[in-house]
């Protein structure tokens, strides 16, 4: 649905589950939680993502389930002006 959405309206789009690891795609797929280590490499990819995202357009869309407010912080790290919806 958010891909649609982005597309429609003409901004960029990134399903943030895709920047996970091998590993723990493995991990989840086994049906094991991530532990905040396991989080560690992808909220580096997906900050990093943010981070190019906003220096190539000027709105863009990133979904995925970051709820810690760790994770929000370590996003926005990089980012002058995100936007999280519940």
């Amino acid at each position: 649905m958010a891909s649609g959405i982005a597309q429609k309206i003409g901004i960029a789009f990134l399903d943030g589950d895709f920047l996970h690891p091998r590993v723990n795609i493995r991990k989840m797929s086994d049906g094991h939680t991530l532990n905040d280590a396991d989080r560690l490499p992808w909220l580096k990819a997906l900050s990093d993502a943010i981070f190019a995202m906003q220096r190539t357009t000027k709105v863009s869309l990133i979904v995925c389930s970051a709820l810690k407010k760790i994770s929000r912080y370590f996003k926005r790290r990089k980012s002058t002006f995100v936007i999280f919806l519940p």
